[in-house]
Formats: structure tokens, C-alpha cells, sequence
């Protein structure tokens, strides 16, 4: 039988312990976009994903969830976001149904496209806020 002293137990464990943390960190790779000086993640598809994602929300002022009527969430989804004056802001694909997006205070257009169908949504940001948007399709 393998004996180990009280010192080797918790430098394996330890050991353990750092290797787990890297692994789960290696599987949720939550990439930070950027356009126009605008940060923004994508994804959701996996509850570690989903996990990280809430972890990291209230860094940004919007949270666009897309899903089907029935509830099913949505990926690769075609959103665009438009600033009050009506100039492109960002245009991307997501990869997930959660999309955070950290703009600046004040309105700005939400459009986004599945199959063909087009949904669009008004938002206003206020100072040190976060807006919630769910779109259905």
C-alpha cells in the first residue's frame, strides 16, 4: 500500500486543484470582442458558459437574449446594433443566445435576423444601468 506523508497529500492535491482550474477555465473561452471601441461576448450555449456569463454581467450595460417562442435558445444569430443617429455600431454572429454588450449611455437601435425574419428593438441606456432585451422568434 502507497503512504504518503501529510506534506506530499496536500502539494497532490493542491497540484489537483490548479489543474481543474486551468481545465475549466480552458473550456469556458468566453472570447471579448471589439468594434468601434465597443466591447462585447457572445455565448451561452453550455451552463458553464451560461455560468461565466453571469458571472461577467454587469460589466455591460445590455443583455440580449435570443430564443424561440417555445423557449429554446438560439445560436448563430445575425445582430446588428445602431447607434440613435442610425450609424452601424456592430454587426456580428453569435455564438450563443446570450450576447453582453458595453455601451455607452443613450439609445441606440437593436436589429437581429433568424431564417430570414428580422426582429428590432428600441433601447435606451442609462447611466450605470443594465438593460435586458429578450427577443422571440
Amino acid at each position: 500500500m502507497l503512504k504518503l506523508r501529510p506534506t506530499t497529500l496536500v502539494a497532490l492535491l493542491a497540484g489537483l486543484a490548479l489543474l481543474l482550474g486551468v481545465t475549466a477555465q480552458a473550456i469556458v473561452n468566453l472570447e471579448v470582442e471589439q468594434e468601434n471601441g465597443i466591447r462585447y461576448v457572445t455565448g451561452g450555449i453550455s451552463n458553464d458558459e451560461q455560468q461565466a456569463i453571469a458571472e461577467i454581467d454587469d460589466e455591460y450595460s445590455l443583455k440580449l437574449t435570443l430564443a424561440r417562442e417555445d423557449g429554446a435558445y438560439l445560436n448563430n444569430v445575425q445582430v446588428a446594433i445602431y447607434n440613435g443617429a442610425g450609424e452601424p455600431l456592430i454587426s456580428t454572429v453569435t455564438n450563443g443566445p446570450v450576447m453582453l454588450v458595453a455601451l455607452s449611455p443613450g439609445d441606440y437601435q437593436v436589429m437581429a435576423s433568424v431564417e430570414g425574419i428580422e426582429k428590432q428593438e428600441s433601447v435606451t441606456i442609462g447611466d450605470g444601468e443594465t438593460q435586458e432585451v429578450v427577443l422571440y422568434w
